[in-house]
């Protein structure tokens, strides 16, 4: 691909260099003619590459399970597209942890729309007892804590140690860096616990 690409430039200098060497007007013509040709057939096989290799980079979904996809860094598209392909957005892999789990502590934000919009289960407790709402307090990730409250998540599930979110978001919430937006989300989360 890259040596086509050299080739195809090396030609379309020596095209341009007769050009300007040449005062006739047929040659221009010509060598015009000839350096649109090569960019043209260039931009043809540039595209086509390019499907190709888009074409090789989506996975295709039919036969895979929630294991196959980094949920921590998962496009939105990609999730999409798994869940139309039918994939099991609840399944839980060996430790218990569910595709929003990983999304929430990860702070994917577009990952956890998509399962959040597709009616990924917020209250599923993996092995430890965490729940994505846990998960994305203890990382302290604002805006997926609040995008769970708002799907309903239950704040008072508690983990095999006897913690709610709450707790998660207090410890990781720093006393000297609070931000109006994690007083906010705490504030919120401590209203609706009980």
């Amino acid at each position: 691909m890259k040596f086509r690409k050299v080739y195809l430039s090396l030609i379309l200098v020596l095209t341009l260099a007769i050009i300007g060497c040449s005062n006739s007007t047929d040659t221009q013509q010509s060598a015009e003619k000839v350096s649109s040709n090569v960019t043209s057939s260039s931009n043809q096989e540039v595209a086509q590459k390019d499907e190709e290799v888009a074409e090789e980079a989506v996975p295709t979904f039919s036969n895979s399970s929630t294991e196959d996809i980094n949920w921590d860094t998962a496009s939105t598209a990609k999730v999409k597209e798994a869940i139309t392909a039918g994939i099991d957005i609840n399944k839980q892999d060996d430790k218990g942890r569910t595709p929003l789990m990983k999304a929430a502590k990860a702070n994917n934000v577009g990952a956890v729309k998509a399962l959040l919009n597709n009616q990924a289960d917020a209250n599923i407790q993996d092995n430890q007892g965490k729940t994505a709402l846990i998960e994305a307090a203890s990382e302290g990730n604002n805006f997926i804590t609040e995008l769970l409250l708002d799907y309903k998540a239950d704040v008072n599930l508690e983990d095999n140690s006897g913690n709610k979110a709450l707790d998660y978001l207090e410890h990781s919430m720093s006393a000297s860096k609070l931000s109006a937006d994690e007083v906010e989300v705490y504030s919120r989360l401590k209203k609706l616990s009980k």
